[in-house]
């Protein structure tokens, strides 16, 4: 019997080590730093992402991370996943845009709401130079409940 006791408990460790390597946290996403440049898109200078390690051996990997929901525009799908509440976030200058996730959502999802906590998983990418969109992008989304 204690045979299968330590049978469960490796793989129950081997489970949760799985598990965590698929978790995005927001304190991986500050490894960043931006430089003003201008933009000939935007007309004037704009801080363009230069991405450290971290989140440059995240990219194009599965990953997921939970966070409140920013609604910007949901009549067209374009919602932000947040690492603080709406009244603290990037949108209201009390946080960068290192604190925010693009999220690219799978279609048949539901609707969202302000400042909803939720979890989501999809492709995690990093855009270094489209200024119509964030810094890190969450792309296929979906939420895990």
């Amino acid at each position: 019997m204690p045979k299968y006791l330590l049978l469960f408990l490796l793989l129950s460790l081997a489970s949760i080590g799985a598990y965590s390597q698929n978790v995005l946290t927001w304190e991986e996403l500050e490894d960043v730093t931006f430089n003003d440049m201008f933009s000939v898109e935007v007309g004037d200078y704009y801080s363009f992402p230069d991405f450290g390690e971290g989140p440059l051996s995240l990219n194009n990997k599965v990953k997921q991370i939970t966070g409140y929901i920013i609604p910007v525009d949901a009549a067209n799908n374009y919602y932000v996943l947040s690492k603080f509440t709406f009244n603290m976030c990037f949108f209201c200058g009390k946080a960068g845009p290192e604190t925010i996730i693009q999220l690219k959502l799978a279609p048949g999802h539901r609707q969202f709401y302000l400042d909803e906590r939720a979890t989501f998983k999809g492709v995690f990418r990093l855009n270094e130079d489209d200024v119509n969109q964030c810094n890190y992008l969450l792309i296929d989304a979906e939420e895990i409940r």
